[in-house]
């Protein structure tokens, strides 16, 4: 194998199957949601950045003035075409305002197969991602080199200075490398004249978003302290390109070296020098092979170049190309971990955002529409019924009735027994029924009309009411005028018990119409069928509030037949007002007062304590103290009446017969009994906007995570399990509990490397032509960790982490020492170990293939001859034994999908979605771990077959 071929090596294979699955998962839009790994290549307008794409991609960008520079390019290489092919395609990601837009990738043009063709289709594929009033097929023919620097198209509305979309290519040939990178338009410092200087901030914009997060940089040496150094401070996601070598004075050549080396201005992943053709070469139109030729050449024979053969692997394009897809397989591999957990929220964050939604529209909305208005009905006749389950209204109503009950009550004359206030015996109240007796309780507060009325003040109003009658006769207007004083504020109390219900009721069909119609359809639905019950609140309520007044007017001027009742209350209220200003009999001898009664019985006279204060002789106040009794008691009648009626006026003239007429309201409200009813239904019924933009939005994202997590899927049980490692050196390991077949070791060569990257810039050494490497197509924690092929003596291990064999522990000194490192360092001890992401620190110990995740054995070789720690598909396996000089081996290992776990058990493993762990039990030998290790193994073994 060549040392720029890297399409033959195992690793070019799983790097192309990542590269693809995200250039796929690009494709679906997956980059406005997920920080997807790539490369960005930035740099000035004159810092060779078009001269590195084509030397990278092998095609001609357009170089001269206009659209070229005015839009994103991505290029997505793949060498797995026997010929020559491309396929120009469209991403557009925002709108022309730069808002952000469902992502849409379209083909543009019939595939290419001729190179030069490309670069006027890449002109076109710019004029119509800058020019989105028209179609793109519109561009597809269209002659570029009739229109003028700056002029726009004949039909465009306006031609975009810059836009976010972005243009694709998807090249394919033999001689390409596995690769993917987006070319973002060169900073500008100045703009032409007439042009908008925003444009500058525009471009720096858009160069900054696109290289934030999980990108690798890929820029000029002059970009060095500018836009990369914001975005990637600690220049760990940076690789330095110098691009024109030629043009060094002489002089500067150590300036150069010191930075290719490392010394001066350090990233990460060091920097790179490559040798592009110049003006005159491109005059020429030297083919992409020629370039590189002539490039080699360079480097081979001009002087400092040529003496630096440690920067060999530093220097050409090629290189700068095999490090790339390095370093993008690995930063792809170690993301998609992360990335499956990530849309697995997404998407369980979108289903949860439909779910509160409301349902999408009914195929019949005018039967949708009569069922939701038969179901609010229903719901408000229940409310207003009281029945089982909907007590809430009248439980609402019911202390509006009680306070009109004790406002009412408290408007009763205050009818005082005494002569005057100065006689007045403060602790004196009056009992008639139980009602006075909570009144009581309750300390009732009088309204203004309740003033105390005494003697005096009764007399003097039958003096003034007096006309022709005769003596011992009081007018009639004397009671009705202390009566009506009573009823002066009954109409404010009986209308705030009516505000209070209507309050409630008007809140509970409130409620119900927005279950009903509120959150199900749009706002106009739910307002009009407001509006109509508003309407039917307001005009039962008119309604209610003249029956109101109509039954208050009946109590003027006063009358009842309820003459029981009245007369019981007048002789109740006689009998202890006359007792108010006498002695009480309860003073007197019990003994004489129980005679007396007894006496009374003998005689047939059934009579209490009260009704012995009759037998005082007639006061002096006799006919006001009548005038007091017979006014109290007929306020009692009333009283009684009132707080009955007005509850029962306002229970059926307003809520019984606004639930008795809602459904014939909005019937006919909504226009559902009209010959357009369907129509009007269908109106009702459709999506709010706003729902409708949310449903689609969520649907849309819902269908693009579908199809991200699908693409996943995919990859993981197609494509990871087909690629086919061999660690040990032998592409059939032997599994334990089987038949053991023969094996030839691996030499000790020296090992191979995945990556040049390290933390210094300086160039590690490259396998040589033809040196097996081993790679692991697995989706862990920490991919792309790669150990030496061991020596014979070594125990080997199975791709799914699992130990294949037991074989003596080499000693330290056999162990190749040393460390290589593309993402982090790796200090060892007696081991060497490379790994592409994360750190590895063992000591003493032969540490295996790790495929994901990290291992820190620590056991000293004379507690254990070995010890293994592997990992599998998507799974960990880990080792805690304590190994003693009895017990040979311990080792785990996670087979696909699972985790093995090894106690004190000779051996353990994980097998498929499962895992196994085991320890020996007492008095016997326990064999379980082993047996389940090998069925697991042989299906593992199957499904990498």
């Amino acid at each position: 194998m060549s040392q720029t071929d890297i399409s033959s090596s195992n690793f070019a294979a799983w790097s192309r199957q990542l590269i693809t699955l995200i250039t796929r998962l690009r494709a679906l839009g997956a980059q406005a949601d997920f920080d997807l790994p790539r490369i960005a290549v930035i740099g000035n307008q004159s810092a060779g950045k078009s001269s590195l794409v084509e030397a990278i991609s092998g095609i001609s960008v357009p170089r001269a003035h206009g659209t070229c520079t005015r839009c994103p390019m991505e290029c997505r290489l793949q060498s797995n075409s026997p010929v020559w092919k491309c396929q120009v395609r469209l991403r557009r990601e925002t709108d022309e305002t730069g808002q952000r837009v469902p992502v849409t990738e379209e083909q543009f043009g019939e595939p290419i197969y001729i190179k030069s063709q490309l670069e006027e289709m890449i002109r076109r594929a710019q004029l119509a991602i800058l020019n989105p009033s028209l179609p793109a097929k519109f561009f597809e023919s269209f002659d570029t080199k009739s229109l003028s620097p700056g002029q726009k198209p004949p039909g465009s509305e306006k031609q975009l200075a810059f836009s976010n979309n972005v243009v694709c290519l998807d090249l394919y040939g033999p001689d390409l490398p596995d690769l993917s990178f987006i070319d973002l338009p060169g900073i500008i410092s100045t703009v032409e004249k007439g042009e908008d200087k925003q444009n500058i901030t525009a471009v720096r914009n858009m160069v900054q978003d696109h290289i934030k997060g999980n990108t690798l940089i890929l820029l000029t040496i002059t970009m060095r302290a500018h836009l990369a150094q914001i975005a990637d401070p600690s220049g760990s996601r940076t690789i330095g390109v110098l691009t024109k070598p030629d043009l060094i004075q002489e002089g500067e050549e150590d300036t150069w070296l010191n930075i290719l080396e490392g010394a001066s201005h350090p990233l990460k992943h060091g920097y790179f020098i490559t040798k592009h053709p110049s003006p005159k070469e491109l005059d020429e139109q030297i083919t992409h092979e020629e370039a590189r030729e002539r490039e080699a050449e360079f480097f081979d024979t001009r002087v400092p170049w040529s003496n630096k053969s440690e920067l060999r692997m530093r220097m050409g394009t090629p290189n700068l190309t095999r490090e790339l897809s390095n370093l993008l397989g690995g930063l792809i591999n170690d993301s998609l971990p992360g990335l499956r957990a990530n849309a697995d929220d997404s998407l369980s964050a979108v289903q949860k955002a439909l779910a509160t939604l409301p349902p999408p529209p009914s195929d019949n909305p005018m039967l949708e529409l009569l069922g939701m208005i038969k179901s609010l009905v229903s719901e408000v006749d229940a409310l207003v019924r009281g029945t089982e389950g909907s007590e809430r209204l009248l439980q609402q109503c019911r202390p509006a009735h009680q306070q009109l009950k004790y406002d009412i009550l408290g408007t009763a004359p205050n009818f005082r027994p005494f002569r005057t206030a100065a006689v007045d015996k403060q602790d004196f109240t009056v009992e008639v029924d139980e009602d006075d007796a909570v009144d009581k309780s309750r300390k009732r507060k009088r309204t203004g009309s309740a003033a105390p009325i005494y003697l005096e003040d009764v007399r003097a109003h039958i003096q003034s009411s007096l006309t022709r009658q005769l003596p011992f006769n009081v007018p009639f207007s004397v009671k009705v005028g202390f009566i009506e004083r009573c009823f002066s504020e009954w109409e404010k109390f009986c209308v705030q018990c009516f505000d209070a219900v209507h309050c409630a009721t008007t809140s509970e069909l409130g409620r119900l119409a927005r279950a009903h119609f509120g959150g199900a359809r749009g706002a106009t639905l739910l307002a009009d069928v407001r509006i109509h019950c508003d309407d039917l609140v307001k005009r039962h309520r008119e309604e209610t509030l003249k029956f109101i007044r109509f039954v208050l007017e009946l109590e003027d001027p006063p009358f009842t037949v309820n003459d029981h009742y009245f007369s019981a209350c007048r002789d109740k209220y006689l009998a202890q007002y006359k007792a108010a200003g006498k002695p009480p009999l309860g003073d007197a001898d019990k003994t004489l007062v129980q005679n007396a009664l007894s006496s009374l019985a003998l005689l047939g006279i059934t009579a209490n304590v009260n009704d012995l204060a009759k037998l005082h002789k007639e006061d002096q106040y006799e006919e006001e103290l009548i005038v007091m009794a017979e006014t109290a008691a007929y306020f009692r009648v009333a009283y009684k009446r009132v707080i009955d009626n007005i509850p029962r006026i306002i229970d059926h003239g307003f809520m019984r017969a606004v639930a008795r007429d809602l459904h014939g309201v909005l019937v006919t409200g909504l226009g559902l009994s009209t010959e357009k009813a369907t129509e009007q239904a269908a109106f009702y019924l459709a999506e709010d906007m706003q729902v409708r933009a949310d449903r689609k939005s969520l649907q849309q994202r819902k269908e693009k995570l579908d199809a991200v997590l699908r693409e996943l899927s995919r990859f993981q049980h197609t494509v990871a399990p087909s690629a086919k490692i061999d660690l040990a050196g032998s592409e059939d390991t032997p599994i334990q509990g089987e038949e053991e077949e023969s094996t030839t070791a691996s030499s000790a060569s020296p090992p191979p490397v995945v990556s040049a990257s390290s933390a210094a810039p300086t160039s590690p050494p490259r396998p040589a032509s033809g040196s097996a490497q081993q790679f692991s197509p697995l989706l862990g924690t920490r991919p792309f960790m790669a150990r030496p092929i061991p020596a014979a003596s070594e125990p080997s291990t199975s791709v799914l982490g699992t130990p294949s064999r037991e074989q003596p522990q080499p000693s330290a000194a056999s162990l190749y020492t040393g460390a290589f490192s593309g993402f982090g360092q790796a200090p060892t001890k007696s081991v060497f170990d490379f790994r592409a992401s994360g750190n590895a620190s063992e000591s003493n110990l032969p540490f295996p293939f790790t495929t994901s995740g990290s291992a820190s054995p620590s056991m000293s070789a004379a507690k254990a001859a070995s010890r293994v720690t592997g990992f599998g598909l998507f799974g960990q396996a880990a080792s805690s034994s304590e190994g003693a000089p009895t017990t040979p081996a311990s080792a785990s290992g996670g087979g696909l999908f699972g985790t093995g776990s090894a106690a004190t058990t000779p051996t353990s493993g994980g097998g498929l979605f499962g895992s196994v762990g085991s320890a020996p039990t007492a008095g016997g030998t326990q064999r379980t771990g082993q047996v389940e290790e090998s069925k697991s193994q042989k299906m593992a073994k199957k499904q990498l077959r």
